[in-house]
C-alpha cells in the first residue's frame, strides 16, 4: 500500500509538470506589444473609439463592431481562450448579474474560472481592472488572466489521473489502476488540451466521476449513489452540454448489478432511483446554467448554431482513427485497443460500462457533422483504464515489463515533444519579428480576411498597408492580380489540410515563397505529426508562409 501511494504521488507529481510546462505559451507580452506597436502613440490610436462599455457588451449589442484586429494584442494564440474572459466581463457582479451572454458551453467552467482569478487576485498574482490602457500598456499583467484560467484545466487533469487510478482499482487492483494512471497522465492529446482556458478537461473529470460512482451502483443500490451520479452527470453537461450524456451510466449500472435479463433492459431507465438520477442530474445542470431558463431565447440562439449529422460512418471513422493515432501515439493506441477487445471478449460487468462508452461515444462522434480531434478526449481515460488488460496477453514477465515500458516511455517522449513546442517560441510570434525586421515599412501586404492573431503573425497596423483579397481562391487570385500587393502572409490555420492548395494558388500569380516558419514537434530529431496536421494542433505549431511578389524580388 505504501509502494502504491508512493508512486501514484509520483505520478500525480509528473501530471501537474507535464501540464504546466509551457502553461504561459502564447500568451499577450511586451515580446508581442512591440511587434504590434512602434510606440506608445500607436497603442493610444488603436484605443480611439473603444469604451469600457463596449468592451462590457462585446458579445450583445457591440458584438460586431468590436471585431477585427485591434483586440489581437490582449488575445493568446488560441482562438477560444478569450472569449472566456470577455465572457466573464459581461457579467456586472455588483448588480448580481452572472450572465456570460457565452453559450457555445455549460457555465461550470466560468465559474471555476472565476474563482480562480478571485484567488489570483486575493494572492496578489493578477490586478483588476477595467482599464484597456493599462492592458495594453502593461500585456504581462493580462497574461496572468490566462494562466489562471490554465490552471483550472491542469487541476481537473490531475484530479482526472486520480480518478483514472481510483476506477482501475476498483476495477483490476493497484498494480494496474497505476499503470493506467501513467498512461492517461503522459496521453500526448490529454496533456495539450490541460494547457488551455477551455472546458474539456473539466468535462472529462466529471464524466470519469460519473463513472466512479456508477460502480458503486453496481455494488450497491443505496439511493445517494444515484443522487451523486446524477449530479455528477449534471455538472459535466453545465461544462459542455454532450456530458451529459455520462447519465445513461446510472440505468446502465443498474441493470447490471441485478440478472441479466435484457427483456428488462428498457425498464431500468425507469426505475424510480435511475429516475432520481435524472431529476438530480437536471438540478445540478439548471443551478450551474439557470440561463437555460432565465435567457432560453439567447442560449437557444447559440444552440442552433450547432451542426447536424454525417452518416457517412466511414470519413467519421477514418477521420477519428487518425486522430486516435496522433493523440496517443501508435503504442499506446495498439495496447489500448487490445485491452478494449480483450474487455469486449470477456464481458464483465464493469468492464461493460466502460465499453459502453467507448462505443457509443465514438459512434456519436463519428456521425456529427463537425468533426474534431479534441471530441475524442471524453474516451482517452477509459482507454488508459484499459490499456494495461492487453499486458496480461503476455504471459513471459520479462516480455510483458519490456512492452509496457517501451508503451510508457515512447509515449512520454511523444508527449514530451509536444512540451517542447508549448516552451519554444511560436512559430507566429518568430514570423512576426521577422516580418518587422525585414519587411520595410509602408509595404503593402495582401491577407484573405482582417489580421487574426490565431491565423497569421502579429502585424503593426500603423507601419504597412493591407490588402484584403478575401477568403475564396479565385477572389485571392483576382486581387492578387489586379493589387499586386508585395507580400502575401498565409497562415496554416487559415487554410487547414489544404496548405499545398494554396500555395499553387498563390503561386500562379507571380509570387514566390519567401520564407516559411514551421516548429512541428520532434523526437530526437524526428518530426512527427507535421502534415497537414488537424486543426487542433495549429492552434501551437502551425506554418507561416510569406510570399513575395516576383517583380519585388528581383
Amino acid at each position: 500500500m505504501k509502494r502504491a501511494g508512493f508512486f501514484i504521488i509520483f505520478i500525480l507529481i509528473l501530471s501537474f509538470l507535464l501540464n504546466i510546462t509551457g502553461i504561459n505559451w502564447g500568451v499577450p507580452s511586451l515580446e508581442r506589444n512591440s511587434i504590434y506597436f512602434s510606440d506608445k502613440e500607436d497603442i493610444k490610436d488603436t484605443l480611439n473609439g473603444i469604451t469600457e462599455e463596449k468592451v462590457v457588451k462585446s458579445q450583445t449589442e457591440y458584438k460586431k463592431e468590436l471585431s477585427g484586429a485591434r483586440f489581437n494584442p490582449l488575445r493568446s494564440y488560441h482562438p477560444d481562450e478569450s472569449q472566456f474572459i470577455e465572457s466573464l466581463s459581461n457579467m456586472n457582479i455588483k448588480k448580481f448579474d452572472f450572465n456570460p451572454h457565452y453559450f457555445y458551453y455549460g457555465t461550470l467552467y466560468f465559474w471555476l474560472f472565476g474563482i480562480s482569478l478571485g484567488i489570483a487576485f486575493i494572492t496578489g498574482f493578477i490586478k483588476l481592472t477595467t482599464s484597456l490602457d493599462f492592458f495594453y500598456s502593461h500585456p504581462e499583467a493580462l497574461a496572468k488572466f490566462y494562466i489562471a484560467g490554465r490552471m483550472v484545466s491542469v487541476l481537473f487533469a490531475v484530479l482526472t489521473v486520480f480518478l483514472v487510478f481510483q476506477v482501475s482499482k476498483k476495477l483490476y487492483g493497484e498494480k494496474k489502476a497505476l499503470i493506467a494512471a501513467l498512461f492517461i497522465a503522459i496521453m500526448p492529446l490529454f496533456v495539450i488540451n490541460s494547457h488551455y482556458v477551455a472546458v474539456d478537461i473539466t468535462e472529462i473529470f466529471f464524466i470519469v466521476l460519473t463513472l466512479f460512482i456508477s460502480l458503486k451502483v453496481l455494488e450497491s443500490q443505496n439511493v445517494k449513489w444515484f443522487i451523486l451520479g446524477g449530479i455528477s452527470a449534471g455538472l459535466a453537461g453545465s461544462a459542455k452540454y454532450p456530458g451529459i450524456l455520462a447519465i445513461f451510466f446510472i440505468p446502465l449500472a443498474y441493470f447490471l448489478s441485478g440478472i441479466n435479463n435484457w427483456k428488462n433492459f428498457l425498464l431500468c431507465f425507469f426505475r424510480k432511483k435511475v429516475l432520481l438520477s435524472y431529476l438530480c442530474s437536471f438540478f445540478a445542470f439548471i443551478v450551474i446554467c439557470p440561463f437555460f431558463i432565465t435567457s432560453n431565447s439567447e442560449v437557444m440562439s447559440y444552440i442552433r448554431e450547432v451542426r447536424g449529422m454525417d452518416w457517412n460512418f466511414l470519413s467519421g471513422g477514418l477521420f477519428y482513427l487518425k486522430a486516435l493515432y496522433n493523440g496517443m501515439g501508435l503504442p499506446l493506441l495498439v495496447i489500448s485497443f487490445t485491452g478494449l477487445f480483450f474487455a469486449f471478449y470477456k464481458k464483465e460487468k464493469k468492464e461493460l460500462l466502460i465499453i459502453f462508452w467507448v462505443i457509443f461515444s465514438l459512434l456519436f462522434f463519428i456521425v456529427s457533422s463537425k468533426r474534431i480531434d479534441r471530441y475524442i478526449l471524453v474516451i482517452l481515460p477509459f482507454l488508459a483504464i484499459l490499456a494495461p488488460r492487453s499486458l496480461d496477453l503476455f504471459k513471459n514477465k520479462p516480455l510483458r515489463s519490456s512492452i509496457f515500458i517501451f508503451v510508457a516511455v515512447s509515449s512520454f517522449f511523444y508527449t514530451a515533444a509536444y512540451d517542447l513546442v508549448f516552451k519554444q517560441e511560436n512559430t507566429r510570434t518568430s514570423a512576426g519579428k521577422w516580418i518587422s525586421e525585414n519587411i520595410d515599412h509602408d509595404s503593402s501586404i495582401g491577407l484573405r480576411r482582417d489580421p487574426f492573431q490565431y491565423e497569421i503573425p502579429p502585424l503593426n497596423m500603423k507601419r504597412y498597408r493591407f490588402c484584403i483579397t478575401g477568403k475564396k481562391s479565385e477572389d485571392v487570385q483576382r486581387s492578387l492580380e489586379i493589387n499586386k500587393p508585395d507580400y502575401f502572409i498565409l497562415g496554416e490555420a487559415e487554410v487547414p489540410g489544404a496548405l499545398q492548395f494554396w500555395n499553387e494558388v498563390i503561386t500562379k500569380r507571380d509570387y514566390m515563397l519567401l520564407k516559411e516558419f514551421s516548429n512541428a514537434p520532434k523526437i530526437f530529431g524526428i518530426k512527427f505529426n507535421d502534415i497537414n496536421p488537424s486543426e487542433d494542433y495549429l492552434y501551437i505549431y502551425p506554418r507561416i508562409r510569406i510570399y513575395k511578389h516576383i517583380q519585388n524580388a528581383i
